[in-house]
Formats: structure tokens, sequence, C-alpha cells
């Protein structure tokens, strides 16, 4: 095991958020890569490992700032987030990546959304959205008050997202079939 240096190998950022928002607004990235997020109301709160933060509602979250570089180019790309859901009924957003700063997953190129008590991952090759595609677990794998490892897998080059939760691939919906790639 190396602890100093197993975020810089293949990552483009890495948050562990266990920053405290009362006293430091700005959110290390670890993988090296410089990205810092700036925090837009969260809470601390206890995490699956060690610390993270508590959001609710779409006006919690964390701020990359705008036309960051995390998949400029990129033929493949893995998201992966540990959620505590504190419901299944609605949607909402998990993680986002997006062009711009216009709101947590408006205008994403990737994205981790919950629906219900099922994951979608919405994924584009483009800025302008022309070929995105949207796939959705079908099994129902998030349950309210568990923690849960969600892993989106999309591979740009070869139309394909995969979805995995807690290390078990999940069965989905959807069509994959990037343009342009």
């Amino acid at each position: 095991q190396n602890a100093t240096d197993v975020w810089t190998q293949s990552y483009n950022a890495v948050y562990h958020l266990v920053d405290d928002p009362g006293t430091v607004e700005d959110f290390s990235d670890s993988g090296g890569c410089d990205f810092h997020g700036t925090n837009a109301v969260s809470a601390s709160s206890g995490g699956a490992i060690a610390g993270g933060q508590y959001f609710e509602g779409d006006t919690e979250y964390l701020d990359w700032g705008s036309d960051q570089a995390f998949l400029n180019n990129a033929s493949a790309a893995t998201l992966s987030v540990w959620v505590n859901p504190d419901t299944v009924s609605g949607s909402g957003d998990i993680l986002g990546v997006s062009r711009n700063d216009a709101g947590p997953t408006e205008n994403s190129r990737a994205a981790i959304i919950r629906t219900g008590d099922n994951i979608a991952v919405y994924a584009s090759t483009q800025d302008n959205f022309s070929d995105a595609v949207m796939v959705t677990t079908t099994t129902s794998p998030l349950t309210v008050g568990d923690w849960h490892h969600v892993t989106a897998a999309i591979d740009y080059a070869n139309d394909t997202v995969k979805i995995y939760i807690d290390g078990v691939e999940q069965a989905t919906s959807g069509i994959v079939s990037f343009s342009g790639t």
C-alpha cells in the first residue's frame, strides 16, 4: 500500500469530502490535478469511510467552477461515489461533471442521478449534447439509510455504460450510441 501515491495514478480528481466547510470553503483534490471545489451550503456529516458531506435538495452542492477539463478528449470515464439516501421517492442529482456552472447536473457531460430506488447515468461526448444517452438500473438497488458505493463506467469509444452498486454490475435499460466517437 502506498497511501501517498494511491490517488495519483490515472485519476483526474479524487474528493474525500472530509473538509470542514465551516472553516474551509475549498474542497481539495487528492488526485493531483488541482481541481478544487467550493462548498454551496452542504454540511459536514459522517461518511461511509471517515467524514463526508450532507446534501439536501438542489441548493446544496459542491461547485468546481466552469469549463474544467475533467472529461475533455476522454475515451472513457469512471465516476464513483458513496451515497446514503434518506429517501427513494422522486429523483435527485448525485454527481454531475458539467461543462459549465449552470447547476449541479444541468448540462452535464456525465452524471449519476437517483431515480426512485434506481440509479441513472447520463453521458454525452459533445458539448451540445447531441449524442446524450441515459442508462438506468432495473433492479431497485438503493435502500434508505444504507451506504451504497455507486460507480458508473462510461466507455465513449465502445458505446457502453455500466452501473455498479456495491461492486455488483446491475441490469440496466437504455440504448447507448455516442455519435462522433
